[in-house]
C-alpha cells in the first residue's frame, strides 16, 4: 500500500519539475553557448587586435623591398645615365679628336698652299736677281777671260735665270771638248764662270730652303736638275773634287734622297776617295771635331747629332751625365760608362761617351738609333747616312749586340 501511494507522487514530480530543470539545463547551454561565442568573440577580438601590427609589419616590409627596389632602380639608372654619359663622353671625345684632326690637315693644308704661294713669289724673285747679277758677273769676267769664252758670256748675259746659264754653260764646255783639250789659262777660266754659277744657284736654293720650312715643300726641280748638271760639267773637267761636293750639295738640297746617296757613294768610289763623314738627312752636321773611329765604333759630338736629329740636349757636369730627349724617348749616357739608358732601361754599349779635345762624344749609330733613326754604313768609303724623317716609334731593345760595321 505504501508502494502504492509513492509512486504516483513521484509521478506527479516528475510532470512538475521536468519544464523547470529543461529551462535550467537550457539556460545552461544557452550560456555555455554565449560564453563560447563570447570566447570565439574575443578570439576574434584579439585576432582583430593583432592583425594590424602584423599588416603595418607586412607593409612596412613591403615598403622596405619597394623603397630597395626603387633605391635598386635607381642605380642602375645612375649606371645607366653614367654609362651614357661615358659613352656620350667618348663619343664626343672621338667626335672632338675627328673634329680635331680635321682641323689640324686643314690647318696643314692651308700652310702648305700658304708655303706654295711664297715659294712661288720668292721664286720669281730669285730669278729676277739672279738676271741682274750674272749680267754684272758677264762684265766682270769679260775683263779676264779668254776671248774664246766671249760667245758664251753674251748668251749668259741674255738667260732668264741661272739654270739657262748652267744648261747653256754646259753645252758650250761640252762642245770645246770634243773638238780639243782645253789649255790650262781656258780650265782656269772655266772653272771660275762654273764656281761663280754654282755660288749662285746655292744662295737661291738656300734662300728657298728658309721659304719652305714644311716637309711637304720641296725646292723647284729645275734647280735641283741644274746642280746636277753642274756635277756633270765638273766631271768632264775631271774636276772630282768640285763634283763631289757639288753632289754632297745635291744631297743636302734633295734631304738625303736614297739615289743621290747612292750616286754620292758612287761618286766616292769611282775618285778612290774615303773619308769618314756622316749625313743627317743629306746634311752634314757642323762637329766641332770629325767624327772619331774608336774600335770599330763612329764616335761623333753629342750635341751636333742631336740637335741634327731635332732632339733636346743637356749635360750635368755634377753626374757628367748627358741627357738627349726626343718625343717620348729619353736617352742618358755617364761619361767613360758602358752603358746607357733608354727610358730608364740599361743597355750595354761597346765604347762609352767620353771626350775628345774638351768636346763630349757618343757612339753615333746608337744614339741614332734609339732615338728611331735608320743609320746606313758603307765600309769602302766610310760614309755614314742617317735619316729620320719617316721615324716610328718603337720600344727601345735592351739587346746587346755586337757590330760588324765599324759605326755605332
Amino acid at each position: 500500500m505504501g508502494k502504492k501511494i509513492i509512486l504516483p507522487i513521484l509521478l506527479t514530480l516528475t510532470l512538475v519539475l521536468t519544464p523547470f530543470i529543461g529551462g535550467i539545463v537550457s539556460a545552461e547551454e544557452t550560456n555555455t553557448t554565449n560564453t563560447t561565442q563570447d570566447t570565439t568573440i574575443n578570439t576574434d577580438t584579439s585576432s582583430d587586435s593583432t592583425s594590424p601590427t602584423l599588416e603595418n609589419e607586412q607593409n612596412e616590409s613591403d615598403d622596405a623591398d619597394l623603397e630597395e627596389n626603387e633605391d635598386v632602380e635607381k642605380d642602375d639608372e645612375a649606371i645607366e645615365e653614367d654609362v651614357d654619359e661615358d659613352e656620350n663622353g667618348d663619343n664626343e671625345k672621338n667626335g672632338d679628336n675627328e673634329n680635331g684632326k680635321d682641323k689640324q690637315m686643314k690647318k696643314l693644308q692651308k700652310d702648305i698652299k700658304k708655303l706654295e704661294h711664297e715659294m712661288e713669289k720668292a721664286l720669281e724673285k730669285v730669278n729676277e736677281k739672279a738676271k741682274e747679277q750674272m749680267q754684272r758677273k758677264v762684265e766682270e769676267l769679260k775683263q779676264n777671260m779668254e776671248e774664246k769664252w766671249l760667245p758664251l758670256l753674251e748668251e749668259l748675259a741674255n738667260q732668264e735665270n741661272t739654270e739657262q746659264s748652267i744648261q747653256a754653260t754646259y753645252e758650250y764646255v761640252q762642245s770645246l771638248l770634243n773638238q780639243n783639250e782645253l789649255t790650262e789659262k781656258e780650265q782656269e777660266d772655266a772653272q771660275e764662270l762654273m764656281e761663280s754659277l754654282e755660288e749662285e744657284l746655292k744662295g737661291e736654293l738656300e734662300g728657298l730652303e728658309e721659304v719652305g720650312n714644311l716637309e711637304d715643300i720641296e725646292l723647284p726641280t729645275s734647280k735641283i736638275e741644274a746642280y746636277k748638271q753642274l756635277m756633270e760639267m765638273y766631271k768632264l773637267m775631271d774636276k772630282d773634287q768640285d763634283a763631289l761636293e757639288a753632289q754632297e750639295q745635291i744631297l743636302g738640297f734633295t734631304k738625303g734622297s736614297k739615289d743621290e746617296v747612292k750616286k754620292l757613294i758612287e761618286l766616292y768610289k769611282e775618285t778612290n776617295k774615303k773619308e769618314l763623314k756622316a749625313f743627317v738627312n743629306g746634311k752634314q752636321p757642323q762637329f766641332d771635331v770629325p767624327p772619331q773611329l774608336v774600335n770599330g765604333n763612329t764616335l761623333v759630338p753629342f750635341r751636333a747629332i742631336a740637335e741634327a736629329l731635332g732632339a733636346e740636349v743637356s749635360y750635368d757636369p755634377e753626374t757628367r751625365t748627358i741627357t738627349v730627349k726626343q718625343g717620348d724617348v729619353s736617352v742618358s749616357f755617364v761619361l767613360n760608362q758602358k752603358q746607357a739608358k733608354v727610358n730608364g732601361q740599361i743597355i750595354q754599349l761597346q765604347v762609352p761617351a767620353t771626350t775628345v779635345n774638351g768636346n763630349t762624344v757618343v757612339p753615333l749609330r746608337f744614339i741614332s738609333e734609339s732615338l728611331g733613326a735608320d743609320v746606313e754604313y758603307d765600309s769602302d768609303t766610310q760614309l755614314i747616312f742617317v735619316d729620320n724623317q719617316d721615324q716610328v716609334t718603337t720600344e727601345p731593345s735592351t739587346e746587346t749586340t755586337t757590330e760588324t760595321q765599324p759605326v755605332q
